[in-house]
């Protein structure tokens, strides 16, 4: 069996990530997001829970107006080799600050992971794991469900639109299976781009070992699946192929209010800048029988 670390360099590279590591890394990571934060009208925050402190960028122009867009990032940067996880988790290519700064609708909120933007390493209660073997732990679904809260306490009766980038995609999901186990029932839709929806069978397939301490979003397929889905896949990518999201609405078992799309020339971290910019007014809704 080949070691997790394999995939995950593969992704990276993918992703046109580099190598550099450490605390200035992210330093340098925040200041590029900050100044095309200003530029976009986003504002910037460190949002403290209980556990982590996330790092965000909002755009909530309209608080009468109860519809948010809320971007979940992906895995971002966790090996630097064979053998050595990075210090610093914080994706070199954040491909979804991109997507929250062209979102012409008037509240967009975009949500890091735990432990990447940070500015001193590696934040509070961070470990390894939480980027590795851990990156889909309840602890990392609660921090980031405590987050959606205290951003939005501004808004109250906010309807989320959650859209979710390659293992934000995976965090989507089990936020919306919370959120609905807590009666909070306020996610409105759901839309994932090469998100990593079976991770289970990923990892088997690649033959790779499992995320151990992570939860499965394919347990919670079918309790969430009355929810709008549109789950994006592209073509060319060779990290999370198309086959994943079809895994998953499979195990979702309604086709009625699920949608697997496959987007001809888009990898795993490139156009979908492109993509988006026509396609983020396309929300999913459930089909009338």
């Amino acid at each position: 069996m080949k070691p997790l670390w394999q995939v995950i360099a593969i992704a990276s590279i993918a992703a046109g990530l580099s190598a550099c590591t450490g605390i200035s890394s992210s330093v340098s990571q925040v200041s590029r997001a900050a100044e095309r934060a200003q530029k976009a009208g986003l504002k910037m925050a460190q949002i403290r829970t209980d556990t982590f402190t996330l790092f965000s960028l909002s755009r909530l122009n309209n608080p009468q107006q109860t519809e948010v867009t809320l971007y979940l990032e992906g895995d971002g940067f966790a090996w630097i080799s064979k053998t050595q996880p990075s210090r610093d988790p914080t994706p070199r290519n954040p491909v979804v600050i991109d997507l929250v700064v062209m979102d012409d609708g008037p509240n967009a909120v975009y949500l890091a992971r735990p432990c990447q933007f940070q500015t001193s390493a590696p934040g509070d209660n961070c470990s390894t794991r939480d980027w590795t073997s851990h990156r889909y732990s309840q602890a990392i679904v609660d921090a980031t469900d405590q987050a959606i809260d205290t951003i939005l306490q501004g808004i109250p009766g906010a309807r989320i639109h959650l859209v979710g980038y390659s293992g934000g995609g995976a965090v989507a999901m089990l936020i919306a299976a919370k959120r609905q186990e807590t009666g909070r029932n306020n996610i409105a839709s759901i839309r994932t781009l090469a998100g990593n929806l079976d991770p289970t069978a990923l990892m088997a397939a690649a033959g790779v070992s499992p995320l151990t301490g992570s939860l499965d979003p394919m347990t919670i397929a079918a309790s969430i699946a009355d929810i709008p889905q549109i789950h994006y896949s592209g073509k060319e990518d060779k990290v999370i192929p198309r086959w994943v999201a079809q895994s998953y609405a499979t195990a979702s078992a309604n086709p009625r209010c699920i949608q697997v799309k496959v987007i001809d020339e888009l990898t795993h971290a490139r156009r979908w800048q492109g993509f988006w910019e026509t396609a983020q007014g396309t929300l999913p809704e459930c089909r009338v029988n």
